[in-house]
């Protein structure tokens, strides 16, 4: 009798868990059972020994397994709102930033500028700096980004000394940094603090009304901390930081050094 009841309680065992979901984890294991319960943060699995509870980001995607075809249909349903539920992973990622600051220049680009004013120089009164970024990268793991991309920064003086008519000489200094680069996600991509570095190549403009001067190509660093907040629905993030930049290039015989700090939002999907 003993042996007929543990066969029933297997047999009836088989039965339940005959059909299950099989959750893809992204170090490569698998998980399969019963999803009972999907949020934004986890979802949970009766795998019929115990209910599991497994963060999101560590999911890399959900099937439904089944041999019964009923089952299947009737729980169709389920299974595709756990999967809508779930961010898919991205490979690429672009983002958008805007920003505003402040900039310091050396001597040498101090010289240049009293020395083709148009009027009795006095000094520069700055204006501010604005800037500009656009950079793609894709995910090398679920914390870490590598790409590159474009920034342009622009800033905007007046020399203080008011000319015969009554108005003041402008002054402005436009650099394009083209960069390569990474952005780690203490959390994970997408979510929480991160920090960002880059390297590259930089060229700088000086203009006033009447002429301007282009250095050449020189080297440039930026970098800063940040933080992104996550739309699950949208497989995207808001992001705001301080980033910090410095920029070398050379005119005629003359080290043109920029540096300064500016604060940036944007938008990565």
């Amino acid at each position: 009798m003993k042996k007929i009841i543990l066969s029933l309680l297997f047999s009836l065992s088989l039965f339940t868990f005959s059909w299950a979901e099989s959750v893809f984890l992204k170090d490569g294991s698998v998980i399969r059972g019963k999803i009972t319960e999907s949020t934004d943060e986890k979802i949970t699995v009766d795998t019929g020994y115990a209910k599991m509870e497994i963060p999101k980001s560590k999911v890399q995607n959900v099937t439904f397994d089944s041999n019964d075809t009923s089952q299947k249909e009737s729980n169709s349903t389920t299974s595709k709102q756990s999967d809508d539920s779930l961010l898919k992973p991205e490979t690429v990622y672009l983002d958008i930033l805007l920003g505003w600051g402040g900039v310091n220049f050396n001597n040498n680009l101090n010289n240049q500028i009293k020395t083709n004013s148009s009027y009795p120089f006095e000094e520069l009164d700055v204006r501010g700096l604005g800037y500009f970024a656009m950079d793609f990268y894709l995910s090398v793991n679920e914390n870490l980004l590598f790409g590159g991309g474009l920034s342009g920064y622009a800033s905007l003086w007046e020399n203080n000394s008011t000319s015969w008519y009554g108005g003041k000489e402008e002054f402005s200094l436009q650099t394009t940094f083209y960069s390569i680069g990474i952005k780690y996600f203490f959390k994970e991509i997408t979510s929480g603090f991160f920090i960002n570095l880059a390297v590259g190549m930089d060229k700088m403009i000086l203009k006033n009304d009447l002429i301007k001067w282009s250095s050449a190509p020189g080297l440039g660093v930026k970098g800063g901390i940040g933080y992104a907040v996550n739309f699950h629905r949208l497989d995207s993030c808001f992001i705001f930081g301080l980033d910090g930049f410095y920029f070398q290039s050379k005119y005629a015989n003359d080290n043109w050094e920029v540096k300064g700090s500016h604060f940036y939002l944007g938008w990565l999907w």
